[in-house]
């Protein structure tokens, strides 16, 4: 189990806690939590952990994020992720505030992580996220969703090599962190070279929704002793876009791509992968095909 890098605080007075206040709103026959954990409160994202205040004594998960993303968020929830056969989080509900943010309520995931590392986690998400391709390649496209397009990809490309670029002059980075700046430019100014490439794969494959950062921290096992099940969340960045986006994130993250690893390794973990996605996506994207595309990402 991949371990949690932000520890867990118990609040005081959880029934005077925000969360909670924003819990009882939603209206109905609503207990007052038993006790609110902080899980998050960085940036822009605030989590909590409600314990015993969900159906059959349940704990919910809130969080507080800005409302363009909490929109986005419910509607995969509601109009995406409903429609396919994957496990997934029931939405219990949001609850709009004066400073223009939303919570939102969900099932509690646990606390269980995947780990991509181990052979039976990566089978298992490897499936999930096969399910989710095929089932969301069949369904119309919910509206209010941004694209994950080509358009958006070469776009995120320029603004990355661009960003890129203005750090390497800066004082503060030595010698050695300037010429890893500089190798990530070279590499992305070779995609863009190669950008003809990228367009000729993406226009042979099916449109589907893509969760964008299908990675551990945002995964949760659960085990009843009999089956265990994924949950996937955090669909701040989710969007319809290609196959080959999301397929290409996971190999370089989880392989992972982005350090020096042996060749022999890398086979064996894309296969892992690519056999355990194409296993329910017969006929959508056979193996062979996501071996050679991962291998070249």
């Amino acid at each position: 189990m991949a371990e949690r890098r932000t520890p867990i605080v118990d609040v005081t007075d959880p029934v005077a806690h925000p969360a909670a206040a924003a819990w009882r709103s939603l209206g109905g026959r609503r207990d007052d939590p038993v006790g609110v954990q902080i899980l998050k409160e960085i940036d822009k994202t605030r989590a909590y952990r409600l314990s015993g205040c969900g159906p059959d004594g349940g704990n919910i998960v809130a969080t507080r994020r800005a409302a363009a993303i909490t929109r986005l968020e419910t509607t995969i929830y509601e109009k995406a992720l409903s429609r396919a056969r994957v496990s997934r989080l029931r939405l219990h509900g949001v609850v709009d505030e004066a400073d223009g943010t939303s919570w939102m309520f969900l099932d509690d995931a646990g606390e269980v992580r995947a780990d991509l590392r181990r052979y039976d986690d990566r089978v298992l998400a490897g499936r999930w996220l096969g399910e989710l391709h095929l089932d969301m390649a069949e369904q119309p496209r919910p509206d209010g969703l941004p694209d994950r397009d080509l358009d958006d990809a070469r776009r995120t490309l320029a603004s990355s090599r661009a960003t890129l670029k203005s750090t390497i002059d800066r004082t503060d980075i030595d010698d050695q962190g300037r010429r890893s700046l500089e190798d990530l430019v070279g590499l992305l100014d070779a995609i863009e070279d190669g950008w003809h490439r990228v367009v000729g794969v993406v226009g042979e494959l099916p449109a589907t929704l893509v969760h964008a950062d299908f990675v551990g921290k945002n995964m949760r096992l659960r085990d009843d002793g009999e089956t265990r099940t994924l949950d996937v969340f955090d669909w701040d960045v989710a969007a319809p876009g290609s196959v080959l986006f999301e397929l290409a994130h996971i190999a370089w993250s989880t392989v992972p791509l982005f350090r020096p690893v042996p060749d022999d390794v890398v086979a064996r973990r894309l296969g892992i992968l690519a056999s355990a996605y194409a296993g329910p996506t017969a006929g959508f994207i056979d193996r062979a095909c996501l071996m050679s595309m991962s291998s070249s990402s």
